[in-house]
C-alpha cells in the first residue's frame, strides 16, 4: 500500500530529526515506533468503521500526527531508556486513539 510506505517516511524522517540529541538506544527504536503507530492507524480506520451508534470513530491523519507530537514532547534530559519512551508512545497511542472507543469489546479489541 503506498500509504503505508508514505506515512511510514514522512513520521521516521520526523522522529529522526527530533530523536537526534538522544541516545543511541533509544535512537535504535525509532523505526519500531514509526511502524507500529502507522500500523495501528491503518488497522483501526479500516476494523473500527463509523455506525450510527459510534459515529465519532472517524479517524484522519491528525489523529496519527498527534501520536507522534505527544512522543516529541519527551526532553533527553528526562527520557533515556527504551522503556520511558516505549511507555511515553503508548500513553500517546491510547489517548489519541483508545479514549475515543465506547464500547468494552473495542477497548479490549484495541488492547489486543
Amino acid at each position: 500500500m503506498i500509504f503505508y510506505r508514505v506515512f511510514r517516511r514522512i513520521f521516521d524522517v520526523i522522529l529522526t530529526w527530533f530523536l537526534s540529541p538522544f541516545s543511541g538506544e533509544i535512537q535504535s527504536i525509532r523505526e519500531y515506533i514509526t511502524k507500529a503507530t502507522v500500523d495501528i492507524y491503518l488497522t483501526i480506520t479500516r476494523e473500527l468503521l463509523p455506525t450510527p451508534a459510534k459515529s465519532h470513530y472517524l479517524y484522519n491523519l491528525r489523529d496519527l500526527s498527534k501520536v507522534f507530537q505527544g512522543v516529541m514532547t519527551a526532553e533527553p534530559t528526562r527520557v533515556n531508556t527504551k522503556a520511558q519512551i516505549v511507555r511515553l508512545w503508548m500513553h500517546e497511542s491510547f489517548r489519541v486513539f483508545s479514549d475515543r472507543l465506547i464500547s468494552d469489546d473495542d477497548v479490549a479489541w484495541f488492547k489486543g
